[in-house]
């Protein structure tokens, strides 16, 4: 967590209108997109993702969830994927496309195809191609990056 809170801090812009010239442009303005962003960490065993509404408003959804390096252990692959279906149905009465990422290193072949094979009873999933992501992190250094998304959002 402590990574990733630097990372993101380090990555985040201010939302400070940036001036490049002194010419005037025109009157229409372009909105400046605010985020709430926050991070947290989950142990899927023994969390609820209703304990998250405490920090999201019934209005809100989340937009992200990011699994780094979880699946390590075939008991814990199951309540793993219930835990990220529940935090994509949390906040908005209607589900939101909330994305998953997913970043592993291979340990275990037959346990990474259990977590796959019971994410896609819930998500659509797809595998980001190693030309789209850091050469640190492509399939030759042991490592894979998927995305995926709640079936029932991604149809509506």
């Amino acid at each position: 967590m402590k990574y990733l809170k630097e990372n993101i801090s380090a990555n985040s812009s201010t939302n400070e209108p940036r001036s490049r010239s002194t010419k005037k442009r025109s009157s229409s303005r372009v909105p400046i997109l605010t985020s709430s962003l926050k991070t947290m960490a989950l142990d899927w065993e023994t969390d609820r993702a209703e304990n998250l509404l405490s920090v999201i408003s019934s209005e809100d959804s989340i937009d992200l969830v990011i699994l780094c390096d979880c699946v390590y252990n075939d008991f814990l692959v199951k309540p793993l994927v219930q835990m990220v279906t529940d935090i994509c149905y949390l906040g908005a009465s209607t589900p939101k496309s909330t994305v998953v990422l997913i970043a592993q290193q291979l340990r275990s072949d037959s346990i990474f195809e259990l977590f796959l094979d019971s994410l896609m009873q819930e998500f659509y999933v797809w595998r980001m191609p190693d030309e789209k992501i850091s050469p640190n992190l492509r399939s030759t250094s042991g490592y894979v990056v998927h995305l995926a998304m709640l079936k029932l959002a991604a149809t509506m």
